[in-house]
């Protein structure tokens, strides 16, 4: 991160002179030890959010797709009025394990058309769903990826 800070330094300023490079590192080394300090950085942690990204980057494509399916089912439901809706309020117990996992969960189900998460604490999930068919919740293809996702960082 330190060498990214200081590359970044020298493109912002657009020169090199020694000046420009001495300013640089003491700048750099200053936000690198604030990151360190008070943003909890570490080098650990960096390489476990790279081990993590492929499977984030195939958890927002998946988020993307149920969300086009979600919208093709709230199509249909428009589509045919006379169409019984059953709205219903489903909880469940969600399994993952941080904090980040647990919100995850939370703002996908809301972010799905047709539901959205009305309370969550600690993983005791409270979802209002516009149709029964989006009920099935427990155990969803969203927390087995989310646990697929925390685990990479569990293994280091």
């Amino acid at each position: 991160m330190l060498l990214l800070l200081f590359a970044l330094w020298i493109i912002f300023n657009g020169r090199l002179t020694w000046e420009i490079a001495l300013i640089g590192i003491v700048m750099t080394a200053a936000v690198y030890l604030f990151s360190c300090r008070y943003l909890h950085y570490s080098l650990r942690a960096e390489k476990v959010f790279f081990k993590r990204l492929p499977r984030l980057i195939a958890y927002c494509a998946l988020l993307l797709w149920e969300i086009v399916k979600a919208n093709g089912h709230l199509l249909s439901i428009l589509l045919h009025p006379k169409r019984e809706v059953k709205p219903c309020l489903v909880e469940f117990h969600g399994k993952a394990r941080t904090q980040w996992g647990r919100a995850a969960l939370a703002d996908s189900i809301t972010l799905t058309p047709g539901t959205i998460t009305v309370s969550m604490e600690d993983n005791r999930y409270i979802v209002h769903c516009l149709d029964q068919k989006f009920s099935s919740l427990e155990d969803s293809v969203f927390e087995q990826r989310i646990l697929a996702i925390e685990e990479v960082g569990r293994r280091g």
